[in-house]
């Protein structure tokens, strides 16, 4: 057994809801998606960051993968939370890691440019215990997990580049 596990927490930021993954050595521990309802305001943000510390704290952390956001689909609020959440990683002296969407699609591809369907089907096979929510998100019009299975791809991701 690895006398230093590397614990996980894979994050697709958003100012309403956040993909949660949590990995150590390679097993999900904790995968979800927490909401954070009403207008944007310094006490949503407190909340989100405090869910962040919480995490980081319940689960020992070592690294923290987050999903970049697309400048286009960007915002000053959801800006914040990215800058906020990497600025809890550096003061905690955690590795950090920014991941694009292209580069979580082509990993659950195997190199080849991906869509969100292949990182549907990927989280689906290597993570069994989501496949509930891999089938749900199939058959719906608004895609609610996809960022929890963001979340869980930056986990992986991050995994096989500690090794």
């Amino acid at each position: 057994m690895n006398q230093n596990p590397q614990t996980i927490l894979g994050i697709s930021p958003g100012t309403r809801s956040l993909g949660i993954g949590v990995m150590r050595d390679r097993e999900l521990l904790d995968a979800r998606i927490k909401t954070f309802p009403g207008k944007w305001s310094e006490g949503k943000r407190k909340a989100i960051m405090e869910t962040i510390a919480k995490l980081l704290n319940d689960f020992n952390v070592t690294t923290v993968a987050l999903k970049t956001i697309h400048l286009s689909r960007s915002s000053t609020a959801l800006n914040q939370v990215i800058y906020d959440i990497k600025d809890v990683a550096e003061k905690r002296k955690l590795k950090f890691v920014l991941y694009t969407i292209n580069e979580l699609k082509e990993y659950c591809s195997g190199g080849k440019k991906g869509n969100k369907k292949v990182l549907t089907d990927f989280i689906a096979h290597n993570y069994p215990e989501l496949s509930f929510e891999c089938s749900k998100e199939k058959n719906s019009r608004n895609k609610y997990y996809i960022k929890l299975f963001e979340s869980v791809v930056c986990t992986g991701l991050s995994a096989n580049q500690l090794i």
